[in-house]
């Protein structure tokens, strides 16, 4: 259809300014009442928004819109904040200290070693205890400065940071301990976690794509198999390759040239074409890197990468 032009106000911090909408996006931005009841809500089913399947921009975005959106949002998070309360009063009052918390029965089992994984959302392994319990600690502590959890995070850094003691020095690499580096000035957490990325490296995997399973039982490592993947096993190497470098101010260029390599040949490689739901983070790290590609968002390159984010979040959408 044509373009539709209207005027619609900014939110209330901007309220003195208004943008005349000229965008053709067809669908409504509806923002949802603080009472609203959502047990009456039915899945409106897939199939939809198939003009996005292909990670194009069929629509003209404004300013106007954008506005709009945000506004939408602002309301929603108040849903998604009383969600999350919901769930955390429902933990609290029937499983406090467990690891999980029958929703329904009420109750709560210690199923993952009794760590009280709800709490700090960890499972008992290095890498998900790392990712979750650590990460948990040190987001804690960042938007609270509340000590306490850094200390919790420290101890708890020191015990897994023994996984490190290999003889390849490979367990896993991790943003998290170089967080914990700079936030406790034990400049080994990071040292050791940023050592595991050199050895990956030299390790010279085929054409960038690194097969999820390593020997690692000698001093120096091999991949085993040819198995390849940015779904379960093999996202998170990807993940850290693109976010060490933007943790690091984008200075540390090892990083971000293993992540545009890996990328170049996601494109050409033999992969192992099968979606699961971990698959779905590299839309936002493809978004991720385009929008902070050194060539620029509107090189080729970061155009591509762009484009393939959309197309698969639209599949993860529709899952």
């Amino acid at each position: 259809g044509g373009l539709l032009r209207r005027r619609f106000a900014v939110p209330p911090q901007n309220a003195d300014t208004e943008y005349e909408d000229e965008s053709d996006f067809p669908y409504g931005i509806k923002s949802v009442p603080y009472n609203h009841d959502f047990t009456k809500w039915k899945p409106p089913g897939g199939n939809r928004f198939t003009e996005y399947i292909e990670g194009d921009d069929p629509y003209i975005i404004t300013k106007a819109l954008k506005h709009r959106s945000d506004a939408a949002a602002r309301t929603r998070r108040e849903h998604i904040r009383n969600a999350m309360k919901h769930a955390w009063n429902g933990y609290k009052t029937h499983a406090f200290g467990k690891d999980e918390v029958f929703p329904q029965g009420g109750g709560g089992q210690n199923n993952w070693g009794g760590m009280g994984t709800t709490l700090v959302d960890a499972y008992v392994s290095v890498f998900e205890t790392t990712i979750r319990s650590l990460g948990g600690l040190l987001s804690a502590y960042d938007l609270s400065g509340d000590k306490a959890f850094l200390d919790k995070a420290d101890d708890l850094g020191s015990r897994l940071f023994e996984a490190f003691d290999t003889a390849s020095g490979i367990p896993n690499g991790q943003v998290e301990f170089r967080y914990l580096a700079a936030a406790t000035g034990k400049s080994h957490y990071a040292e050791k976690s940023e050592h595991v990325f050199e050895i990956i490296k030299q390790m010279n995997a085929p054409k960038g794509l690194y097969p999820v399973y390593v020997q690692n039982t000698q001093k120096t490592p091999s991949f085993s198999g040819n198995h390849v993947t940015f779904g379960a096993m093999g996202d998170s190497v990807y993940e850290y390759m693109l976010k060490i470098w933007l943790q690091g101010g984008k200075k540390e260029n090892m990083y971000r040239e293993m992540w545009d390599k890996s990328i170049q040949e996601k494109y050409k490689g033999k992969l192992d074409h099968k979606m699961d739901h971990l698959a779905c983070f590299m839309g936002g790290a493809l978004a991720l890197g385009a929008y902070t590609d050194p060539q620029g968002l509107e090189s080729e390159r970061a155009q591509r990468d762009l484009k393939s984010a959309k197309a698969l979040a639209y599949t993860c959408y529709q899952m």
